[in-house]
């Protein structure tokens, strides 16, 4: 019988091959990600002292959120702003009878105009089953390459706070493409030197 390869213990030896040559120093600490399917985290870790200096997670809500949140060990975070075309994290809730008109528009565009007589009376019906097919909005999280770049930003940000400007960048493991490419490119873009 073949054996099944486990991709995360091929991607845990290409790792420790990378960080047999990648050191963090207090002048240039590493830049480790690490991600998974839902989220992405960036760390600038000292190895001589063994401590994370600065650190971004897409499941911090002050990322995503609005400007100065405080974090919860009272530290000021550096926040980003979401770029314009995503939308927010959570929708607003609306009462069911604007969730039945969003609803029924957006059926109108789609449909056209011979469905629209039969929307309407499954909307007069149960209004709650036209809710349901109301489209879903694209969001920036860290599953997807728009909240890899907010992190890379916000990462950025942090660590021009704490007064670092060049860093080392720890793949860890991973192929430099999709959401760990996007986190590298907006971290660059934001001022951090690698």
């Amino acid at each position: 019988m073949i054996q099944r390869t486990n991709k995360n213990e091929i991607r845990g030896r290409i790792h420790k091959r990378i960080r047999s040559k990648v050191r963090g120093t207090p002048q240039r600490p590493r830049l480790a990600v690490f991600r998974s399917l839902s989220h992405i985290y960036a760390q600038l870790i000292d190895d001589s002292k063994g401590q994370t200096l600065v650190a971004a997670a897409s499941s911090e809500e002050a990322v995503f959120k609005g400007a100065g949140e405080k974090a919860e060990h009272g530290e000021k975070k550096a926040t980003v702003s979401a770029p314009p075309n995503t939308a927010p994290l959570k929708a607003e809730k609306l009462p069911k009878a604007e969730k039945a008109e969003k609803a029924e528009k957006s059926a109108k565009a789609e449909k056209g105009e011979k469905a629209e007589k039969a929307d309407k009376k499954v909307a007069e019906k149960a209004p709650e089953k036209v809710a349901k097919k109301a489209p879903v909005a694209t969001k920036a999280a860290g599953g997807n390459v728009a909240g890899a770049k907010l992190i890379g930003k916000a990462i950025a940000a942090r660590a021009k706070e704490k007064g670092i400007k060049q860093v080392v960048f720890d793949r860890g493991g991973y192929i430099y493409h999709g959401r760990v490419k996007a986190l590298a490119d907006a971290a660059r873009e934001a001022g951090l030197e690698f």
